[in-house]
């Protein structure tokens, strides 16, 4: 070994430390509280991951948070923007129990780990404590049904945890968008499960080993895992009814069962199959051409009269950086 190369190895190996072995490493850099919104005994618990680059929070997400407050859940707020805007934190800490800031690394899914320690560290106990626990982001835009229309039916089916999609690209899992842990045994499964994981950048990565790797994770740990929207049945209803798209039919010629039903089914999965969320991503795409933005929002407004359709304006009117691509590599949900 060269001299030169010693310090640039020392380098490597000291930001590895930092990442993966660091007692620290998942701690928040600021943190925010207002216990009078903490969960009661056994209640439920939301995590919520964030980035907007010039450190708002955008009203749909507002909303977004709101829903799960007014459904009984006390919400964890992660952000992984350089800083909240003070108008923007004044607004979370009136509907958040914890407000956390944390380096953007390890993408949204990153955050879990972050929250478990916050959680457990502001309750004074387990997260296996707590009656449930929901993970989401602001990838998505909903919910577009009222919670209690779709939540209860699959609490009621004794899943240890569940989403809203699944999908068989490069494996049956579930879409980490949104996940819900149901059960003493899956709650502290997850802790475990989350603590150890590795903070890595490379998105391919970390759908590999984290999004991919939960469900099969929780197979191998003896957990009971479901989707709402189930991809393969609403191939199957697309293919039945002939409405199958053509591109994604010569998409699965070449690659039988690989599809991504948030965006090649997305209008059954929220017209037909009862969806309560709809991508970000697919709308910023669509956000190119009037007529392709115009059409979706119609169908939000077909299918979910009670959404306020108003937010999509919000976010996506008149460009900007709400219509450019997000300048962070942090999102790693599908």
């Amino acid at each position: 070994m060269s001299a030169a190369s010693l310090p640039r190895r020392l380098a490597r190996k000291a930001a590895y430390w930092l990442r993966n072995a660091n007692p620290r490493r998942f701690h928040a850099l600021e943190r925010w509280c207002t216990p009078a919104l903490a969960p009661a005994a056994g209640g439920a618990v939301a995590v919520f991951n964030h980035f907007e680059a010039d450190g708002s929070v955008p009203a749909h997400v507002l909303w977004h948070l709101a829903q799960w407050r007014a459904a009984g859940f006390a919400l964890v707020f992660i952000t992984t923007s350089a800083q909240l805007q003070p108008e923007s934190l004044a607004r979370l800490q009136a509907l958040c129990w914890l407000v956390l800031r944390r380096r953007n690394v390890g993408m949204d899914i990153g955050g879990w780990p972050t929250a478990v320690q916050a959680i457990e560290q502001a309750a004074g106990q387990p997260l296996a404590a707590f009656g449930r626990l929901l993970l989401t982001n602001d990838s998505v835009f909903g919910p577009l049904q009222p919670i209690g229309a779709w939540m209860p039916p699959m609490a009621a089916r004794g899943l240890d945890l569940w989403g809203i999609t699944d999908s068989q690209e490069r494996g049956h899992h579930l879409q980490s968008y949104f996940l819900v842990l149901e059960t003493p045994a899956a709650l502290a499964f997850f802790r475990r499960w989350a603590l150890r994981m590795k903070l890595i950048d490379d998105r391919e990565a970390v759908i590999a080993r984290y999004e991919l790797g939960l469900s099969q994770d929780a197979s191998a740990a003896g957990l009971r895992w479901a989707a709402l929207v189930e991809g393969a049945a609403l191939l199957a209803q697309a293919r039945t009814a002939g409405e199958l798209p053509p591109a994604l039919a010569d998409h699965l010629a070449r690659r039988p069962g690989q599809f991504n039903p948030t965006h090649a089914l997305w209008r059954a999965a929220v017209a037909h199959a009862g969806s309560p969320y709809l991508k970000r991503d697919l709308l910023r795409r669509f956000r190119a051409s009037p007529a392709e933005f115009a059409a979706a929002r119609a169908l939000v407004v077909s299918a979910a009269p009670a959404y306020p359709v108003g937010l999509l304006d919000d976010y996506f009117g008149d460009g900007g950086a709400a219509a450019s691509e997000p300048s962070s590599p942090r999102q790693a949900t599908r």
